[in-house]
């Protein structure tokens, strides 16, 4: 097994479920205590786990995010060490929390869009070169960069190329302006946890300032969070007219990035994104 500096031999490894970009340990110490291991290779995502902790960190004023322990390089791997919250079974409650925690956050108005420095989304690297312009933020740095991609890897063709740019054209009548607010930036179902003793917890950030939709958005790709989740989140800070029409629009980015990752299987999710002037 892996040899973590200061961590001593006699751990024992639990390899733990849901991990397709890393593998995931839980790590039960000589103490009695226990540590949630991340684990890559340092040459495959560079600085991937630093992101990581530092999106933790921008999250923890305003969500539970689970604290970092560490973030350490040995022997050509790179860990991140978090948080053993345990495992519990989600309730209403549940559900409330997170969806009263992510308004509050979104809330917060900050400056700009962007963040001051690249991370990472899944295993693409996420540019975050910050503006004050939305439209500028949403298409030059989400959807430009992963339609060019798609393209070069012949699962797009040119008239998904001109769709980006009726879209660029017309973006800015298609939603409310709204200022800058922090988001978690991947935000599905299986980056919220469970903890033991019921509390939830936001896991697995692609953080960056942008449209608050966009988490919101997100929430929907893959069928949904609990409808708590939403009445919760709304009674804290009420979405404006128009926002389930617009999933379709905010996820165009994820189904871009499934795309480029997994291949056709989301193509159809992308153009539906591309071409939404077509539905409104």
């Amino acid at each position: 097994m892996y040899h973590i500096p200061n961590i001593p031999d006699e751990a024992k490894w639990k390899p733990l479920l849901g991990g397709s970009i890393n593998e995931v340990y839980r790590l039960s110490l000589p103490d009695g205590t226990s540590v949630v291991v991340k684990v890559n290779r340092s040459s495959r995502y560079p600085g991937m786990f630093a992101a990581e902790s530092e999106g933790l960190n921008r999250l923890r004023p305003f969500l539970n995010v689970p604290q970092v322990s560490g973030v350490m390089s040995h022997q050509g791997n790179d860990f991140l060490l978090l948080e053993d919250l345990g495992e519990g079974v989600p309730t209403k409650a549940f559900f409330t929390s997170l969806g009263e925690q992510l308004a509050r956050m979104h809330l917060e108005k900050q400056n700009l869009f962007g963040l001051d420095h690249d991370n990472y989304i899944g295993s693409l690297p996420q540019s975050n070169m910050q503006t004050d312009d939305w439209r500028d933020f949403f298409i030059n740095q989400r959807l430009t960069p992963l339609v060019k991609s798609a393209f070069d890897k012949g699962l797009l063709n040119r008239d998904d190329l001109i769709a980006l740019e009726s879209l660029r054209a017309r973006l800015d009548s298609l939603y409310p302006e709204e200022h800058p607010s922090l988001l978690h930036g991947d935000l599905w179902s299986g980056n919220v946890h469970c903890a033991e003793n019921g509390d939830a917890y936001f896991i697995d950030p692609a953080v960056y300032c942008g449209h608050r939709e966009m988490d919101i958005a997100m929430t929907k790709m893959f069928g949904g969070f609990d409808q708590v989740f939403y009445d919760a989140y709304q009674e804290v800070y009420p979405l404006e007219k128009g926002w389930e029409q617009r999933i379709i629009l905010w996820n165009t980015y994820p189904n871009l990035v499934h795309l480029n990752l997994f291949g056709n299987s989301y193509v159809k999710g992308v153009r539906k994104g591309l071409n939404y002037i077509k539905f409104v």
